[in-house]
């Protein structure tokens, strides 16, 4: 018993020294997934580790067991499904973590990221969903993600935002944003979409063709893809709303 109590409490002290340029590598059984759907992490795990209830800095890796990213899932923030499935929450009282990366490489199943599944948190550095079977990331999954430095997105991808466009703002707030390629395409592109992709749910409902939430400096060529893209729908006339009347912005247009 004793032996237990000093192994916990030297495992615990290694994972106090994590940090948001040196995060900890969480467990696969640490990982809270339940029929396929990666809700978080163990609270019990979470507290063995984490004695001194203080904030943790973690990486994950998505196992190929995994088809979906729940609600909320790279966060600590409360849900009836987390609290189901015993998943820790920074209501819990025993402390609280960020998540600073994320591992899709192993992801193979992957077909869903449900709404705000990374809204806000830590992740820094390229996302890259290439290897999974995404078809949807839902509305602000990774929005407000200002450490995010590239995304690579996969060609199985179908919809971002809500399936009808009335919502999405996936990667609003992405600041730091430089590039956004497709997986097999171009390596030195800026801005690349998957051909199967359908849908870019936006916030404006009344739109047939949502705006986006881009850097300044992309914002040029998502101009000139929507236009080719409404070109090909067959559209005569095509009116550009700039509703936020930055001045940049006014002169792409």
């Amino acid at each position: 018993a004793d032996a237990n109590r000093a192994d916990v409490a030297m495992l615990a002290e290694v994972y106090a020294q994590s940090s948001a340029d040196a995060p900890m590598a969480v467990p696969g059984e640490a990982l809270v997934i339940q029929n396929g759907v990666y809700y978080g992490i163990s609270k019990s795990w979470f507290e063995s580790v984490n004695p001194e209830k203080e904030k943790m800095y973690f990486a994950v890796s998505i196992p190929s067991s995994v088809t979906t990213i729940a609600n909320d899932g790279f966060q600590d923030t409360w849900s009836s499904d987390k609290q189901k499935y015993d998943a820790v929450t920074i209501k819990d009282g025993v402390g609280s973590y960020a998540i600073v990366s994320v591992d899709f490489s192993q992801a193979t199943s992957l077909t869903t990221i449900k709404s705000q599944a990374a809204m806000n948190t830590s992740l820094a550095g390229v996302l890259d969903l290439s290897n999974t079977k995404l078809e949807t990331i839902e509305k602000s999954a990774f929005s407000g993600c200002t450490g995010i430095t590239g995304v690579i997105l996969p060609q199985t991808l179908r919809y971002m935002g809500t399936q009808d466009g009335t919502s999405g703002s996936v990667f609003k707030q992405c600041s730091a944003l430089q590039y956004v390629r497709v997986a097999g395409g171009d390596p030195d592109v800026v801005f690349e979409l998957p051909e199967n992709l359908e849908v870019i749910g936006m916030d404006f409902p009344e739109n047939s063709v949502k705006s986006c939430y881009w850097t300044e400096e992309m914002f040029g060529q998502i101009l000139n893809m929507q236009i080719k893209m409404l070109e090909a729908m067959g559209f005569e006339r095509i009116v550009i709303l700039n509703g936020h009347g930055a001045a940049t912005q006014k002169r792409i247009i």
